[in-house]
């Protein structure tokens, strides 16, 4: 648990970053920046554990994980298979995790704004985006990157999706 120092130097930085997280959000997500809801930073501490956790079961156990990889001409493809597999998922409310997250806050998306701009958020941080639904039982990575292959320099897409018992398997493309 963070001090009161800590939470005051959050506050601080918060108030300095929020104005520009929320644009670049606001941007790749096509609305208004009044129409995004930030999470409370206590309520994101426990979205980004619960993400985490997810993650390194999914990363060990496999189970109830899809993961594959797109070139970055596939860009329908990740789209058809994002929207897929998490239309499978009950949950609409989303938690979108940046960096910035932890200062910040994480931002609320619908589901449907998360499979319709998945690709253009991971131009946001770091060439990832982190979502974890309201319920915390399915998190999505979508991640850009940069391979080398024996014609050059290219680029792909991963995504890895967990928690979703309805595909049970991991699938790698």
């Amino acid at each position: 648990m963070p001090s009161p120092l800590e939470r005051a130097q959050r506050r601080q930085k918060a108030r300095r970053l929020t104005p520009k997280m929320l644009s670049q959000v606001s941007s790749a997500l096509a609305v208004g920046v009044g129409d995004l809801t930030i999470l409370s930073l206590d309520a994101t501490d426990d979205v980004v554990d619960a993400f985490r956790k997810g993650r390194a079961r999914a990363c060990n156990m496999r189970r109830e994980t899809v993961m594959r990889t797109f070139s970055e001409e596939d860009r329908y493809q990740v789209n058809t298979t994002l929207r897929d597999v998490l239309g499978q998922d009950t949950e609409d409310r989303w938690y979108l995790i940046s960096t910035l997250s932890r200062v910040c806050g994480a931002i609320v998306v619908s589901k449907q704004q998360l499979v319709q701009h998945a690709l253009d958020l991971t131009s946001l941080d770091q060439d990832e985006c982190h979502a974890m639904s309201a319920d915390t039982k399915t998190g999505l990575v979508v991640a850009y990157n940069t391979v080398e292959t024996s014609a050059g320099v290219g680029a792909q897409f991963e995504l890895m999706i967990w928690g979703i018992p309805a595909r049970g398997q991991n699938i790698r493309m």
